[in-house]
């Protein structure tokens, strides 16, 4: 160990001995990822490979981004420790990790390439399941944080998120469901900010895969009933439903939503949803302002008894507005939606009842 106390540059024999083993484990390091030029596979590495002192660089391991990187510290630099408290609260509870993506990050140092290691984070700032890993390089000569992301990313929009909120959107569950299921996992949860607005990105994905699905399912109905009737007319079957039950007297449900369903195929050819109810509107019509820019889902304004004749009677019109002839409908006994039909689209519509 070299005698750091001749030069002058330390005070105390236990800083001196400090900077030597750094420097020597620096070393250890660095040499590690150098080839020797006397091993027989030095030879296929070209010139270009070649350091100053001859020594080849290991053609195995990228290390193009830290070949001009000091190697260690020299007796003239000064080494300054860290002596914030680390704060390991990474450590707590649990995440949900795409491990190429952290794999990935933990590669190498994005100022000088050489690896890092997650148990050397100090610290982690959370987005939703999501998080960002802070990792500092252990190269004295750089000490750069490194942002260590969990999951993949779209836009600025991390994947884990809009994947979680789908998740929701499909079983049916809410703010609250979820954020206890991340409770009882030990993961931390989600923000209702964050919630409302990947809620709105998941709502407009899911409204353009549907259109495309019901578009491509007509296609088909109209294919299967011509080979199988000879004819280019469907017959279709229709039932509406709410989000609260009527109760023979009294129906009062906010929301409802229609469906209609090719014979020949049994997929979803058309549907509509009717919204009596927009949280944004209503606050702003209570208080005499005009609502901000939203996307706003209020499309109805009658009763909800009212709702399926309507729904129905726009679902035959987009249907028939793409060249598609209409045989009959099969629904419940709804004589307002059948006479709408015949009334406002085509007499020769037949109805069939449901039994």
């Amino acid at each position: 160990m070299r005698n750091s106390r001749r030069r002058g540059r330390f005070s105390k024999q236990a800083t001196a001995t400090k900077y030597d083993v750094v420097s020597d484990a620096q070393r250890k390091r660095w040499e590690a990822n150098v080839v020797l030029s006397q091993h027989n596979y030095s030879t296929t590495a070209s010139e270009d490979d070649k350091t100053d002192s001859g020594v080849l660089l290991d053609l195995a391991d990228d290390t193009s981004n830290v070949r001009d990187a000091p190697i260690l510290a020299t007796a003239q630099e000064e080494i300054v420790y860290e002596t914030s408290r680390v704060d390991n609260q990474w450590r707590s509870g649990r995440r949900i990790v795409e491990l190429g993506v952290l794999a990935d990050g933990l590669a190498g140092c994005k100022k000088c390439g050489l690896p890092l290691h997650l148990h050397h984070t100090t610290g982690i700032i959370n987005y939703g399941v999501s998080a960002l890993l802070k990792i500092p390089c252990l190269n004295t000569s750089c000490n750069h944080i490194n942002n260590v992301p969990t999951g993949k990313k779209h836009n600025r929009v991390w994947d884990a998120n809009s994947k979680l909120v789908a998740a929701v959107q499909h079983t049916g569950i809410g703010f609250a469901q979820i954020n206890g299921i991340l409770a009882e996992l030990n993961i931390p949860p989600i923000s209702k900010t964050l919630y409302d607005s990947r809620q709105e990105e998941v709502g407009l994905a899911t409204e353009s895969v549907a259109a495309d699905s019901v578009q491509e399912a007509l296609v088909e109905e109209v294919n299967k009933s011509s080979i199988n009737s000879t004819s280019n007319s469907i017959t279709v079957s229709v039932d509406g439903a709410w989000q609260k039950r009527g109760s023979g007297r009294s129906y009062d449900s906010l929301t409802g939503h229609c469906s209609m369903i090719g014979t020949e195929t049994g997929k979803i050819v058309a549907y509509s949803i009717r919204n009596k109810s927009c949280k944004v509107c209503e606050i702003a019509e209570n208080g005499d302002q005009v609502p901000s820019s939203h996307d706003c889902k209020r499309n109805w304004s009658g009763s909800a008894k009212s709702m399926e004749p309507d729904m129905v009677v726009e679902m035959v019109g987009n249907v028939m507005q793409q060249g598609v002839k209409m045989e009959a409908i099969i629904a419940d006994d709804d004589t307002a939606a059948i006479s709408n039909i015949h009334r406002n689209l085509d007499p020769g519509i037949k109805a069939i009842h449901r039994q």
